[in-house]
């Protein structure tokens, strides 16, 4: 048997692997351990990055323990699975008229796997808003949002859009990420930076905004720091820590220095070089030198040249002197709000609210109730700064974009949800929600609407909680409703799901086409039994 086996060709023995029983066990075994790790994960992840990790991707990393373990995501185990169950069950199955059933389900399997690709490769996804009276032809995503640029005309109106979308702001999640967005139909370039993906708390406030008391309060630290940047000049360079730690502690600006970008703004490199320990210990820069010699000479094989570079320490030296100038002078801010740490350039008593950075908070997780914010600076071919503000995201019910006036023209920069437009328009005619007795729970909700098509109403729909509206390809669910806390007798919003699924009804199919096989199967079997037990039961009577 092992030397037959051995014989084959590698090629028909792979074939053989890939659409045998073993890998199916394999496989449905792993998908069981993922889908069960996947759903244990939403309780401290949420639903999206849950989904995210362990059925989306093709790899993923678990820890038992403290033992990283990488493994197949559910998308690789269902495409191994499509192609085991393709090659074994219909290609390599033997083709008989007496079991079609098996035929037939199997393939109704692999057209379910099929639609479940499909669907998550071609669904569009979002949310419409709408309070009674209102019409909508747009659908807005939870989770995902983008900048919109547009121009207006005299009357107000938006001519196009110049849409950065999710893919594009991603990169800017790193902590201190810059990038600069520049388009031929745009009279100006604009930077996005220090970009926070949620700047609420979990009631929604947003916290991560900084106040005018924080303002003001940053303004008479700043004015502190120049006195105290004074004093620290009027000390001789080779002044001892001791003397300089009289006059200000350089650990307050450390904070700031740890996450400056450039070697130049890296204040007390020379202490940072020597560690904690030694910075504690008061050592100024006629110490740090004599200690480095005495180190150098004494102990050869612990002294480092790159490390302990004596010119490096100079230089370093040279350059918060330098630094210590500019604030004293008035010439550089220094803010715990600086933009993760970066240095304001500018006059303090400039300082504004736009100056100060953004605070991220800790994610929802649920995506959608996160909110987020970033810097923006406005500027022109030739330099100039048109605007430096704050885009904080909006709801389709609270927009707020930034507006400048551009050689005459109005545009608006605008961080929103991605939307996409609907070849139909909804108006919604009513909205109705029943609660349970006594409470504010609801119960049941509903929402009656009209479809418009070309700017006239058309045929009427009546959505509810199990029942949806389907037109075009476009399924409309009845999702939710709004404000949050609304009281007795507020105005309500419908919140309508809209989902465009190609493979929508895919699903249904694919069981009717695997019951159908199972039940020619099983009657197969059946009759295939009933045969058997009449020619036993002859044979039986036959017998003398």
């Amino acid at each position: 048997m092992s030397d037959s086996r051995k014989s084959k060709p590698l090629g028909l023995r792979v074939y053989h692997f890939f659409s045998g029983w073993t890998l199916a066990v394999i496989l449905l075994s792993i998908l069981l351990v993922l889908t069960y790790l996947g759903t244990m994960a939403q309780v401290e992840m949420g639903l999206y990055d849950a989904s995210e990790k362990y059925f989306e991707a093709f790899f993923l990393t678990e820890k038992i323990g403290p033992v990283p373990i990488v493994l197949p995501g559910v998308y690789l185990v269902s495409v191994l699975l499509f192609l085991n169950l393709l090659l074994g069950a219909i290609i390599r199955a033997r083709k008989s008229w007496k079991r079609p059933g098996m035929l037939i389900a199997h393939s109704g399997i692999l057209y379910i796997l099929f639609s479940g690709f499909v669907t998550f490769h071609f669904t569009e996804e979002g949310s419409m808003l709408l309070y009674e009276g209102d019409r909508a032809d747009e659908i807005y995503n939870l989770t995902d949002w983008s900048i919109e640029v547009a121009r207006h005309d005299a009357e107000g109106k938006r001519e196009g859009a110049y849409v950065i979308g999710e893919e594009d702001l991603k990169p800017l999640w790193k902590k201190g990420a810059r990038r600069t967005f520049f388009a031929k139909e745009m009279p100006f370039e604009f930077e996005i930076y220090s970009y926070a993906r949620n700047i609420t708390n979990s009631q929604g406030q947003l916290t991560g905004l900084p106040t005018k008391e924080a303002v003001d309060k940053e303004k008479k630290g700043i004015e502190n720091l120049r006195e105290l940047a004074k004093s620290r000049l009027s000390l001789p360079a080779d002044a001892s820590y001791a003397e300089l730690d009289a006059v200000v502690l350089p650990e307050s600006l450390m904070p700031y220095i740890d996450e400056a970008d450039s070697d130049t703004l890296d204040l007390i490199e020379n202490l940072k070089i020597l560690g904690p320990d030694r910075r504690e210990s008061g050592m100024g820069y006629g110490d740090i030198m004599k200690w480095v010699e005495t180190l150098k000479e004494l102990k050869p094989k612990e002294y480092n040249e790159d490390r302990y570079d004596v010119s490096r320490i100079k230089q370093a030296w040279a350059d918060e002197g330098e630094l210590w100038k500019r604030v004293a002078n008035g010439e550089l801010l220094v803010s715990r709000y600086a933009g993760h740490g970066e240095f304001i350039e500018g006059p303090y008593k400039q300082l504004k609210y736009d100056d100060l950075a953004i605070l991220p908070r800790k994610e929802s997780k649920t995506r959608e109730a996160n909110q987020p914010a970033t810097y923006i600076k406005v500027k022109k071919a030739s330099g100039k700064v048109l605007a430096h503000s704050i885009l904080v995201g909006a709801n389709p019910f609270a927009p707020r974009p930034l507006t400048v006036e551009v050689d005459g023209e109005t545009w608006s920069i605008d961080l929103t949800r991605s939307r996409y437009s609907l070849p139909f328009g909804i108006e919604l005619e009513k909205f109705e929600k029943e609660d349970h007795p006594g409470t504010d729970r609801a119960r049941e909700y509903s929402s009656d609407v009209f479809r418009v098509d070309g700017g006239q109403v058309t045929d009427k729909y009546h959505i509810s909680m199990n029942k949806p509206m389907r037109y075009g390809g476009f399924t409309l669910y009845q999702a939710s409703w709004g404000p949050p806390g609304a009281k007795p007798g507020d105005r309500l919003y419908t919140s309508l799901a809209v989902s465009r699924n190609p493979a929508d009804q895919w699903p249904k199919y694919g069981t009717y086409v695997v019951a159908v096989g199972m039940s020619i199967h099983f009657l197969q079997k059946l009759f295939a039994y009933l045969r058997r037990s009449s020619r036993s039961r002859e044979k039986k009577e036959v017998k003398p």
